[in-house]
């Protein structure tokens, strides 16, 4: 589906060039296709002039099929969502995906027929959008041309659109959209849970004592439980898509050891360390109070190293003009900065509302609880003991998060006097070994004009000096420190090239649905295929039914007898013309609908009739009589 758009920007800029040799062009073209699939159509060859148009042909021959192509279009078309309630977020899918996909079938010279893709686009609206396209060309008696019922469903679209933004928002709700929104991403590794074994410790699962005492069938069945993987006891992927090359200590397959058939456990000094340490990449401790805060960076077992991330105190300025002492984190590796929410609020800054997206570990995305961002102007202290700032001053946009990092550092790290390397040197964040809060997060933005020429080694265990315009920032691995029991990962992304190329991705890798029973999958199938959201965001889905199941028996009798019983006590009050009235209401608001005469004449057990009565009230200020359905009322057959 994108070889056409790859191809014309690769020729353009590339191919039809006559500066470039051979092997300049192969280069170029291993280049742009080395994180895609196409990748392995080209893998073997050399840099060589001749390989280059063999690349090529190699690629076309792949590719360039334009009857798989056609077949994708239309089938695209043909299987896009049908409209549900006709809002304008449906119309305007409807709409974009049948224009694309039909201006791609036109630019291949497969020119669609307009009749027929009329008819295809009028059997997914909405009765609603139907009976208006229908009024729309009442006067037109030949099939249009489906671009007309695109330019309508374009109009409707719009209109819609209009209509949501101008309606008045509840504070509480968060905004839809805005032409502003942002999709920024960022991961912070911040796992802390209790074992699924003991529901004690907070360790991880393959050295918990409860669980090496459970036979190996015993811990299978705990795995396949709590749905982890079987070769690192991890959740959130199965073993299929394991990250992880460790393999069974025991038959060398793709499972944990302690889940192999012939391994009887018989106390913890039996397992080797070896077996212990290769099946996770996460940090160990011997105490059960350890916190996991990353997948990322593990330290050595039973290690004594600690480790100085760049923090440094700086003066935030407030749009009053005060003056607020701040502890920032200096991370290169962030594509945008974050700050607290207890220093926006402290700071009172103004706030815009964006929509912020955190790719986390193995490129799970979550949507952030808090959609804002403050502009926030930031500046050297003068000294560590005012409040008055000196230099220049940066003005720069914060994502506004409950908690940008765990306290920093983990443990209290001491001064050493053999760090001769540090001698003389102004620190930035002269509390450096003492754990505090982070309030900012300054990312690479910030990064890149804060940071001086100059930088200090000491020997192998000591931290490395970094000169910034705050001063001289410390960072590194520090031996013979307090043992770790957390560590502290915080890195960013820029997800919008991503987010682009996963939407025109076809060669997706294979996708294997959760280990479901039949009968979930089948309700999990019925709300994809049923499911729609309302104006609040709420979910709405039919209830799934049952196809197999016991006879309901004869409901009818039930029903009319309650009937008769109601309109006889209604008539002898004077009651029952207002009963019709709530009827007749029920029929006009679209609550109720006659019941088809095909279903009168079906048998017993295919049709459930609802007995009803009345409730009258006379102290009610909006209906005094109210209807009321008995949908528990038992059958003959109870």
């Amino acid at each position: 589906m994108n070889w056409r758009r790859f191809w014309e920007q690769y020729e353009v800029s590339i191919h039809s060039r006559t500066n470039l040799t051979d092997p300049e062009k192969l280069a170029y073209l291993r280049q742009s296709i080395k994180d895609g699939p196409a990748r392995h159509v080209i893998e073997g060859l050399s840099g060589t002039g001749y390989d280059y148009a063999e690349a090529i042909e190699s690629l076309q021959k792949r590719y360039d099929k334009p009857r798989l192509l056609h077949h994708a279009h239309v089938k695209a078309i043909v299987e896009v969502p049908g409209l549900k309630e006709g809002s304008g977020k449906e119309l305007r899918r409807l709409h974009d995906v049948s224009s694309q996909h039909l201006r791609a079938l036109k630019a291949m010279g497969y020119d669609p027929s307009g009749p027929f893709v009329t008819s295809l686009i009028e059997m997914k609206l909405d009765r609603t959008t139907m009976f208006e396209w229908q009024r729309h060309t009442q006067k037109v008696s030949k099939v249009p041309h489906y671009l007309d019922i695109l330019e309508f469903i374009d109009l409707r679209a719009r209109a819609s659109e209009t209509i949501f933004r101008e309606a008045p928002k509840r504070h509480n709700q968060p905004t839809p959209s805005k032409s502003n929104t942002q999709t920024r991403a960022t991961y912070v590794a911040n796992v802390d849970q209790s074992c699924i074994s003991c529901g004690v410790g907070k360790h991880p699962l393959y050295i918990c004592k409860k669980f090496r005492s459970l036979s190996p069938e015993q811990r299978r069945d705990l795995v396949r439980t709590h749905h982890l993987c079987y070769n690192c006891l991890q959740s959130g992927h199965f073993m299929p898509q394991c990250p992880s090359e460790q393999k069974c200590q025991k038959c060398r397959k793709s499972h944990h050891t302690l889940l192999h058939s012939q391994f009887e456990h018989d106390g913890a000094t039996k397992t080797p360390a070896r077996d212990i340490q290769s099946q996770t990449s996460s940090a160990k401790s011997n105490d059960s109070s350890e916190s996991h805060n990353s997948h990322l960076s593990s330290p050595k077992p039973g290690g004594h190293n600690s480790a100085l991330l760049m923090t440094c105190q700086i003066a935030v300025v407030a749009p009053d003009g005060h003056v607020t002492r701040a502890r920032a984190l200096l991370d290169c590796a962030s594509s945008t900065s974050f700050v607290t929410e207890r220093m926006a609020q402290r700071l009172q800054l103004p706030r815009q509302r964006q929509r912020v997206q955190v790719a986390g570990i193995g490129g799970n995305e979550h949507t952030l609880s808090s959609r804002s961002m403050v502009t926030i102007t930031i500046a050297n202290l003068k000294s560590a003991k005012d409040y008055k700032t000196s230099g220049p001053q940066w003005k720069i946009e914060a994502v506004v998060l409950p908690k940008v990092a765990t306290k920093l550092p983990v443990m209290p790290v001491p001064f050493d006097r053999n760090w001769r390397h540090l001698t003389g040197l102004r620190l930035a964040d002269p509390e450096f070994g003492d754990p505090g809060h982070v309030d900012i997060l300054l990312g690479v933005d910030v990064f890149n004009r804060v940071v001086r020429q100059g930088r200090r080694h000491g020997p192998p265990g000591s931290p490395m000096a970094m000169n910034t315009c705050f001063g001289w920032v410390l960072s590194g691995t520090i031996k013979n420190g307090p043992q770790h029991r957390e560590v502290s990962c915080v890195s960013s992304v820029l997800a919008g090239d991503e987010l682009l190329q996963k939407f025109w991705e076809v060669e997706n890798c294979d996708f294997r649905y959760p280990p479901y029973s039949l009968e979930e999958r089948t309700v999990v199938d019925h709300f994809d295929a049923s499911y729609r959201r309302d104006g609040e965001g709420r979910y709405i889905v039919p209830l799934p039914m049952k196809t197999e199941g016991e006879l309901q028996g004869e409901t009818r009798s039930m029903a009319v007898r309650r009937f008769l019983s109601m309109e006889r006590s209604l008539r002898s009050r004077g009651k029952f013309d207002e009963f019709a009235d709530v009827m007749d209401e029920y029929f006009r608001e679209g609550h109720a609908e006659p019941v088809p005469p095909g279903d009168l004449t079906k048998q017993e057990n295919q049709v459930f009739y609802l007995p009803m009565h009345a409730v009258y009230k006379d102290t009610s200020t909006t209906s005094k009589l109210r209807v009321v359905f008995d949908a528990s009322a038992k059958s003959s057959t109870g």
